[in-house]
C-alpha cells in the first residue's frame, strides 16, 4: 500500500497533468482541478 492514497493536484498544466497522469497509474486516487474555463489538454 501507498504511503499516500488520495492527492488534490492543482492546475492542469504540463506538469500537473503529467503528476496527475503517473500518481493514477500508480494507484492513487487523484482529483485535477483547474480554474481557467477555457483550459485544453
Amino acid at each position: 500500500m501507498a504511503a499516500v492514497q488520495k492527492v488534490l493536484v492543482i492546475g492542469g498544466g504540463f506538469s500537473g497533468m503529467s503528476a496527475a497522469i503517473m500518481l493514477a497509474r500508480g494507484g492513487v486516487e487523484t482529483d485535477l482541478v483547474e480554474i481557467s474555463a477555457g483550459w485544453r489538454s
